[in-house]
């Protein structure tokens, strides 16, 4: 939840309702356990998790095993499905997947959440004329202030829009950065 109200998304660590049984009750309580990423490169699914583990003084040796899903949507599933322990997604794809999830994602569980990231970008086509870029961006940082439109908005996670700056990348969401290089698996020899 992005209680700052400031620019970007989270990551969820998610688990299965019944690890809540088995006295799970933070992240480094999932330790040894089947850990279900999207993509290595993904900065809410992967990254970000490597980074809070090393803050917390832990490596890649925490995961017990490690499944690529190939999506955040897939994560969940295999988080609802018990085939992993827990799972890293991003908070607004949660948010607008329940729907899709075999039982609602009623059976998942937001352990912590992580972050603040660094903010999506609304990209547009370079070769549109500088008025129209300006009227989209006009458009989107209005739009949310009215009522209507702010409640449409609201529904898929969305509190405001922003004009892109370097701001919003500073802090938090710009230290993610700094792990790039770390990776999931480790070898031993």
């Amino acid at each position: 939840m992005n209680v700052e109200n400031k620019p970007g998304y989270f990551s969820d660590i998610i688990i299965h309702c019944d690890k809540k049984a088995h006295n799970v009750n933070t992240l480094l309580d999932l330790r040894g356990c089947t850990f279900a990423y999207s993509d290595e490169e993904s900065l809410s699914g992967s990254k970000l998790v490597l980074k809070t583990l090393k803050e917390k003084g832990e490596n890649a040796s925490f995961f017990g095993s490690l499944l690529k899903s190939g999506s955040h949507l897939s994560s969940a599933q295999m988080v609802l499905s018990k085939q992993a322990d827990w799972a890293a997604v991003d908070s607004t794809t949660l948010l607008n997947s329940r729907k899709f999830m075999y039982d609602g994602g009623k059976d998942i569980l937001t352990l912590e959440t992580l972050g603040r990231l660094p903010p999506y970008p609304v990209v547009v086509n370079s070769k549109l004329k500088v008025e129209t870029k300006k009227a989209i961006t006009n458009a989107l940082l209005s739009l949310p202030l009215t009522s209507k439109w702010k409640n449409k908005f609201a529904r898929f996670g969305v509190i405001k829009f922003e004009a892109n700056s370097d701001v919003a990348y500073d802090g938090p969401a710009a230290q993610v950065w700094a792990i790039q290089t770390e990776k999931l698996n480790v070898r031993y020899y």
